[in-house]
């Protein structure tokens, strides 16, 4: 073989609609995004100014304010705010209950607040689960987490 000889290297060319389709998509994407973000600052505003709730859509059935603790055993002690009624611990593991509390916990330290103040769960017409901290806004749907993982949080409303 001559070494002197140009090698010859296919790549595929990617150019014409396969190309403008992958553009569009990404610049889609883009646009979705930034509307996204565009809405939440919106509804967030609107939401501090008191002209809107801060989480539509969710017409209240049954809510209930709950404090968590962790107590010395690992486990998790919750009583309801309002009466002072111990209710039913979290035990164990449970990733779920502890990864949203640590979450909610988190945003609250962020915006300097303590963890003295209730949680609200709140069981909607809908049927969804709502965990909310007042203080923060943070709102996090626990139905739409799967049934078993809203089981964990729902016993608290019975």
């Amino acid at each position: 073989m001559d070494r002197s000889s140009p090698r010859l290297i296919s790549r595929p060319k990617l150019e014409g609609w396969p190309l403008a389709s992958i553009g569009s998509l990404l610049l889609a994407s883009l646009l979705l995004a930034g509307w996204s973000a565009h809405e939440k600052r919106e509804r967030l505003a609107l939401a501090d100014q008191g002209s809107v709730p801060a989480y539509q859509g969710t017409s209240s059935m049954v809510s209930r304010n709950l404090t968590f603790r962790d107590e010395p055993d690992s486990s998790i002690s919750v009583r309801d705010s309002d009466t002072g009624q111990r209710l039913a611990s979290i035990e164990g593991e449970a990733g779920f209950a502890r990864s949203v509390l640590r979450s909610l916990a988190r945003t609250r330290l962020k915006a300097g607040h303590g963890p003295d103040r209730p949680f609200t769960l709140t069981r909607t017409e809908q049927g969804g689960l709502v965990l909310s901290d007042a203080l923060t806004g943070e709102r996090i749907d626990l139905a739409a987490l799967g049934p078993t993982n809203a089981g964990v949080f729902a016993l608290y409303l019975k």
